[in-house]
């Protein structure tokens, strides 16, 4: 499904036809730094011949008779190149802008690409779980219905308490009120897949879950070495940083423009006039020019620099700013996640442990049928929830790997296909991405001296008995 998504997801097809063009427009970026070359062709024709006679400026008398010195018609060609040097270092920091641009772009596309490998694993595991649930949901809602309706009959006969018929109905409709929440959350699981996916809107398929990658938790780490791994690896942070470059390059081009232009040419030339002497020649020429007005604006112009690099370190620092936080807030949502599925399963344990006892009860004629249909709803809603925690959890791990800049995906992924994209991802998810932030954690300790060991709190170490296990209850 990751696979396909890469293939198929039309924000990451934006990404990848957005980042082309940066590439294009870096290469018509480096064609401007090459001279100018003119091809120049010509035909022209006249109804009368171009002739002019002279007059002696003193005596007011024509001096020479009506002469011409071109013909009715003739051809001109010339070839010319030229280079202006201004022309040339402007473009030569445009391209270097249009290049820092596109990989820009690239990194956008490697945040885009993690976040959507993010979305369709959550997607998946939650369709899973439905399509795997959703026959004992049928049951279970035709089971309430029932239990539902000899309530009724029961309040109508008045063999009961009415405040004891009324506690176990309002139960049963919070069971019920319990179940349609996780139903939903689930049900709309598979159009999300689906538009991840890149399929139609509605579209009904069915998942093979046999293939589904399992993954261990990442390393642990103190959390002062996991956000320097972020500020290594994070497209945003890298973003930044060509951010800040082309900055620098654009104030340069400003303070350029109000350089002298300094322009050369050099030519050949051709035309068939037989009055000419030469008809072939070539020419040359250098020229300095400068726009006056354009100087007045020079300390404008420096200021301008000034207050575009300030609002682009500003951003760096609170793009940064954002990543530290998102490092800390996914490390808590690990732990978090973790409890929680702890929790879950033990809660599951207890429920299906209760549930095999009121079975027996209920074989034995000592449970009514009511609270055996109750009993069974809440234990198959114990069972959903603990499956939505452990899809929790998976999600928190991958959402730790993604505040890293590590991610979903392997580094180079789009460049491959088929069964070998789906082979990496695989290798990636079940041991890749663990291996990878235990090598970022080694160098991050090799070059900045950050110890990668996890410190225990109070609060941890209060987590823990004497043998180990977790205090989750």
């Amino acid at each position: 499904a990751m696979s396909w998504a890469m293939d198929n997801n039309l924000a990451l097809r934006a990404e990848a036809l957005e980042k082309t063009v940066a590439h294009n427009n870096r290469k018509l970026a480096t064609m401007g730094m090459l001279p100018n070359l003119t091809a120049q062709a010509g035909y022209s024709w006249r109804s009368k011949q171009s002739a002019s006679s002279s007059e002696n400026v003193a005596t007011g008398v024509q001096s020479l008779v009506p002469s011409t010195s071109s013909e009715r018609q003739s051809t001109t060609a010339s070839l010319e190149a030229s280079w202006n040097v201004l022309d040339f270092g402007l473009a030569w920091l445009r391209a270097r802008s249009e290049g820092d641009r596109a990989l820009i772009a690239e990194e956008s596309q490697r945040r885009v690409a993690h976040l959507l490998a993010l979305d369709v694993v959550t997607a998946w595991d939650r369709a899973v779980a439905f399509q795997h649930i959703e026959p004992a949901l049928k049951q279970s809602r035709v089971d309430l219905a029932a239990a539902l309706r000899q309530l009724e009959a029961v309040a109508a006969s008045r063999l009961r308490d009415p405040v004891d018929v009324l506690e176990q109905r309002n139960a049963l409709l919070l069971i019920l009120k319990r179940m349609d929440g996780l139903v939903l959350q689930m049900d709309q699981s598979q159009d999300e897949l689906a538009r991840l996916l890149g399929l139609p809107a509605g579209a009904s398929f069915a998942l093979d879950a046999s293939g589904t990658a399992n993954f261990g938790a990442l390393p642990i780490a103190d959390i002062q070495a996991l956000q320097y791994v972020a500020l290594l690896n994070r497209p945003e942070i890298r973003q930044s940083l060509y951010a800040k470059r082309a900055a620098k390059r654009n104030g340069y081009k400003r303070i350029i423009e109000q350089f002298p232009s300094l322009l050369f040419k050099y030519g050949t030339n051709y035309d068939s006039n037989k009055y000419l002497v030469n008809n072939t020649w070539d020419d040359a020429s250098a020229s300095l020019s400068i726009g006056l007005m354009r100087l007045a604006s020079l300390p404008l112009q420096r200021r301008q620099v000034a207050i575009e690099r300030e609002q682009v370190e500003l951003q760096a620092d609170l793009q940064a700013t954002a990543v530290l936080s998102q490092v800390a807030i996914a490390s808590k949502a690990t732990k978090s996640s973790a409890r929680v599925l702890c929790l879950s399963n033990a809660i599951a344990d207890t429920s299906s442990e209760r549930m095999g006892l009121l079975d027996l009860r209920a074989q034995a004629a000592a449970l009514d049928q009511l609270s055996l249909v109750r009993a069974r709803v809440d234990n198959m809603l114990v069972t959903i929830e603990r499956d939505m925690a452990a899809i929790d959890d998976r999600r928190a791990t991958l959402m730790m790997a993604q505040s890293l800049g590590i991610g979903a995906l392997p580094e180079g992924i789009t460049s491959t296909a088929g069964d070998e994209r789906v082979n990496a991802i695989s290798g990636w998810l079940q041991g890749g991405m663990q291996a990878t932030l235990a090598e970022q954690l080694v160098l991050v300790e090799e070059e900045f001296g950050i110890s990668a060991t996890s410190q225990k709190t109070d609060d941890d170490k209060n987590d823990t008995t004497a043998g180990g296990q977790s205090l989750c209850l």
